[in-house]
């Protein structure tokens, strides 16, 4: 059996109740079940299919990934083979990636395998894109949440017959001033931040995010099956003409790695968190197939 050597830090509780801290290194045994293959892949409706492959491996002291030796992967879609992804490098990175686009409605399954390690799959089911409607884009400086000064309202037709799990974001869109291109270009690399909440007449509004979020996650448990009209409230320090308003449909497998990815994130640090595990559906390792579908609108400010 393997181990693995780390730093722990002890805590001393004093009888005063004070806590105070020292550090101190200790060998600690934890067993290592040997290197797994790594597969992750969140699917987009109508794009290439994108995989990056790596391996566990024991702690070291670096926070690189390692593509291992001989890794493969093959995409599948409703169980019939489609074809052997592509390896490239792409900024730096290197991804399987396929020459087909995902499409709606199918179930995507990919297998990779690599040299010495146990070979691996997952699948998960492209959903339909969100119903949704950009109604107004306006400056609003009596919104609820104290420092946001614009606010977009969205409606969602919610489809009552499955579970259905969103993400939303605004991004900022800049007016293109040179003679060729489009007219409006959308700003994906700045995502505006935003807090969320139910447009109802009772007041007390459920809300959805905080201000330290430009990706929004929602689940339907509060409007199954309904209409539901949301206030998308955020910051536009730069009182822009037009907003962009993407709503993601999620699988629940997409839904649930995002929600652990976030719910890691936020305990990060705090040693009295609960241990917060990152959503896992790889037969045989480790890592998320993932499907969802965008809708992105982009809305004129209400003059």
């Amino acid at each position: 059996m393997k181990y693995i050597t780390t730093t722990l830090l002890i805590l001393i509780i004093v009888t005063t109740g004070i806590i105070t801290s020292c550090s101190k290194n200790l060998k600690v045994k934890i067993p290592y079940e040997g290197d797994k293959l790594v597969l992750n892949s969140l699917i987009t409706q109508d794009s290439f299919v994108y995989v990056r492959l790596s391996n566990t491996t024991k702690l070291r002291q670096s926070y690189f990934y390692y593509i291992p030796t001989g890794a493969a992967a093959q995409l599948f879609e409703n169980g019939i083979f489609k074809e052997n992804l592509v390896r490239r490098n792409i900024f730096g990175d290197t991804f399987f990636v396929s020459t087909a686009k995902a499409r709606v409605s199918k179930t995507y399954t990919i297998k990779a395998q690599a040299t010495n390690l146990t070979a691996v799959e997952g699948s998960d089911a492209m959903p339909v894109k969100a119903q949704f409607t950009p109604m107004r884009y306006k400056v609003n400086n009596n919104t609820t949440t104290v420092g946001n000064n614009s606010m977009v309202e969205c409606k969602i037709r919610d489809n009552g017959a499955t579970r259905n799990y969103y993400g939303i974001s605004l991004f900022p869109v800049d007016t293109n001033l040179a003679a060729t291109g489009p007219r409006l270009i959308i700003r994906y690399n700045n995502p505006e931040y935003i807090t969320i909440r139910e447009n109802t007449s009772g007041g007390g509004n459920p809300l959805f995010g905080t201000n330290e979020d430009n990706y929004v996650l929602i689940s339907d448990e509060t409007f199954n099956g309904r209409d539901v009209i949301l206030n998308i409230e955020f910051f536009n320090s730069d009182m822009r003409n037009h907003i962009a308003t993407r709503v993601t449909a999620l699988s629940e497998a997409a839904y649930k790695y995002m929600l652990s990815v976030r719910t890691q994130i936020n305990t990060q640090g705090n040693p009295l968190a609960e241990v917060a595990p990152i959503f896992n559906n790889i037969t045989n390792g480790y890592g998320i197939v993932g499907c969802i579908a965008d809708s992105t609108f982009i809305i004129r400010k209400q003059l």
